[in-house]
């Protein structure tokens, strides 16, 4: 029976920490805020979205949403390219023969289809919901679960914050909170996600 793992982008399948600390600060000062982004401070946001980054670093909340559209813009320019975390490839690639792959993300389509065609992963993901779809993170695993028609008890989302084991709980699907990423390490343990991983090879095991 085929399962379907959901997983979050930034901090999980790519390495944009880089990325967002550039491209924030960028954003602000385009707009002409001259509060900085750091990396204490993004591990340190309990919801990991470019709103609250914002907020976090002094952006008015009238002016968010165009302080998220330049990101965003920015990350989908050629001088963004992040990285791809070690054995994630592989993972991904073996996963996608028996399971259904899916990614929710903050970040733009264009920026994690670039990604993907970048890294040969464009066909191991069918169904990509970015930014740009409405509703909450826990909306949006509910209605990819629907999307696939499978089974809350064959449904995994891996996230690395705090925010993602949460909407996973909310939606009652199995979390699994990776410890490469974005979020501090303790805040992300006191969320008592159901799995916990420092590679992603473990993520074939948890499925198994």
């Amino acid at each position: 029976m085929k399962k379907l793992i959901i997983f979050d982008f930034d901090g999980v399948i790519a390495d944009t920490m880089p990325d967002i600390l550039r491209n924030s600060n960028l954003a602000a000062e385009k707009m002409g805020f001259s509060g900085t982004s750091t990396q204490e401070m993004v591990r340190n946001l309990k919801e990991m979205s470019f709103e609250e980054l914002g907020r976090a670093m002094g952006i008015t909340e009238n002016m968010i949403e165009e302080f998220v559209k330049n990101i965003l813009s920015f990350f989908s320019s050629k001088n963004s390219n992040p990285s791809i975390f070690s054995e994630m490839k592989e993972a991904l690639k073996e996963l996608a023969k028996n399971n259904f792959l899916s990614i929710i993300t903050n970040n733009s389509r264009k920026a994690v289809n670039q990604f993907l065609l970048q890294n040969s992963l464009k066909d191991t993901f069918e169904l990509i919901v970015d930014n740009d779809i409405p509703g909450s993170r826990t909306e949006k695993i509910l209605s990819t679960q629907k999307h696939f028609d499978i089974a809350k008890e064959n449904v995994y989302f891996v996230g690395d914050a705090v925010s993602d084991v949460e909407a996973a709980k909310e939606a009652a699907v199995h979390s699994i909170a990776v410890a490469w990423g974005n979020q501090d390490s303790q805040m992300l343990k006191d969320s008592s996600p159901e799995f916990i991983i420092n590679t992603p090879s473990e993520i074939l095991e948890i499925i198994k």
